[in-house]
């Protein structure tokens, strides 16, 4: 394995896992950088950002926030 290689940057992509999961409190400042990086104008194009948007809402309906 090469370890000059950078990570795939769709393996840490934001997972809602529900509030009783304890990765859902180390995921909540990731949840809001997806949200303030969200413009309307400009919505996501690939399946993998839409997924990660919608996660970043679950994490908000369910009352997480920073």
């Amino acid at each position: 394995m090469d370890t000059d290689t950078a990570p795939d940057p769709f393996s840490r992509r934001l997972r809602y896992y529900g509030p009783s999961d304890y990765a859902t409190y180390w995921q909540i400042e990731q949840a809001a950088e997806v949200i303030r990086g969200f413009d309307p104008a400009s919505p996501p194009e690939d399946v993998n950002s839409i997924l990660e948007l919608h996660n970043a809402r679950l994490f908000i309906e369910a009352g997480f926030s920073p």
